[in-house]
């Protein structure tokens, strides 16, 4: 009786371990099979039910399934598209392009645990690089935000997205455009945690 007892709740610990991995989606979810564009199919795959299988359509924001950017992927935004109910795990990344590609985050939202990165002469006035309309921007205890500019003057400063700066969170500032391009026309209202300012002159 005591060797069923033992075996029973092996079973039940073994269980308890491996559930997260077969329950822990919904079918439609998203998840990134590789780096790659957003906009490329070979990039995503989704949950059938039962399977992580290749993609018939990339996420956006007409559906409200979770997607995932796994580590060590690094996803790249090179057209302007709408996510929704996106987390960007820890050792993961997004890459949006900047000039006239938009990130616009809507309903459910952003997470990044792990690193967003907004690269190029971004844009300086609304809509920016990447643009809240109904979701929220969270960047996560560990995450990191890269804010690259690469303008040359104060009127190609680009404008920061307003974000909540979860504790251990980071900032970084980095211009190639010299002293006059460092900052940012608008997001500097906001409260950060670390924050990391790199100029090259």
């Amino acid at each position: 009786m005591k060797r069923i007892s033992i075996l029973f709740l092996s079973f039940f610990i073994i269980e308890m371990i491996f559930m997260p991995t077969l329950y822990g989606q919904s079918t439609g979810d998203y998840q990134s099979a590789a780096s790659g564009n957003w906009g490329d199919l070979a990039t995503w795959q989704t949950w059938n039910g039962s399977a992580w299988v290749a993609a018939t359509s990339i996420p956006d924001s007409t559906s409200s399934a979770l997607v995932t950017v796994l580590s060590p992927h690094n996803v790249t935004v090179a057209a302007t598209i709408g996510v929704r109910n996106v987390l960007v795990n820890a050792g993961a990344s997004v890459t949006v392009s900047g000039g006239t590609v938009i990130l616009y985050i809507a309903l459910e939202g952003m997470t990044v645990n792990g690193i967003l990165t907004l690269s190029g002469n971004v844009p300086t006035a609304a809509p920016f690089s990447i643009t809240k309309t109904t979701g929220t921007l969270i960047i996560g205890n560990g995450g990191v935000v890269n804010y690259n500019q690469s303008g040359a003057s104060t009127s190609d400063k680009g404008a920061l997205p307003t974000a909540t700066w979860q504790t251990g969170s980071t900032l970084n500032v980095n211009s190639t455009g010299g002293i006059a391009a460092t900052g940012w026309n608008a997001g500097g209202g906001q409260n950060f945690y670390n924050i990391n300012w790199n100029c090259l002159l």
